[in-house]
């Protein structure tokens, strides 16, 4: 395992803290299909991106 700093990202809707989350957390999303990339053209407010949903 790689061994280095663990990143606390913190997640928030208008402007509000919902809660913080670590890189590991977003990898373990992706794996599990709840976080998905968006593409580029239908981009989101930042707020959504951890949220899984696309425009």
């Amino acid at each position: 395992m790689a061994r280095g700093r663990l990143h606390r990202l913190p997640v928030v809707s208008q402007g509000r803290l919902l809660g913080i989350v670590t890189a590991l957390d977003i990898v373990a999303a992706m794996a599990d299909g709840l976080l998905v990339e968006c593409p580029e053209e239908n981009r989101p407010a930042p707020d959504l991106l951890l949220s899984g949903k696309c425009g």
